[in-house]
């Protein structure tokens, strides 16, 4: 199994909610640094949120680059921020992740530069 960048935003039924995760996507789609094998979007509007999916040769490098454009425009971003949970699954999925954002502060983050909580390694 690939690394998998899942990102998920809640309340998506908002009036800018679309334009919002586009703008998400194209930056994800746009980076060059890292190859992306796949990206795939599901919409729960009954469940109000929508969970992106993006597979890539490193789960790592791919959010360290992405996490440099939302810190270089917060402006555009602060709407995504205050809504996701993003999480680096391993190679062995769900037995193999790390949190690496969460709209609610308080939750604790795991740091991207250890070994997942699985098994296995992220790269």
């Amino acid at each position: 199994m690939k690394p998998c960048l899942n990102i998920q935003i809640q309340r998506i039924q908002a009036s800018k909610a679309i334009g919002h995760i586009e703008t998400l996507l194209h930056v994800v789609s746009g980076q060059t640094e890292v190859k992306i094998t796949r990206i795939a979007v599901d919409y729960c509007f009954i469940g109000d949120y929508c969970n992106i999916f993006v597979e890539s040769n490193n789960g790592e490098k791919l959010w360290s680059c992405l996490a440099i454009v939302i810190a270089e425009n917060p402006e555009k971003f602060v709407w995504l921020r205050k809504r996701w949970i993003v999480i680096l699954q391993g190679k062995s999925g769900w037995d193999d992740y790390l949190l690496l954002a969460h709209f609610k502060p308080s939750v604790h983050l795991d740091p991207i530069n250890r070994p997942t909580k699985g098994s296995s390694l992220l790269s």
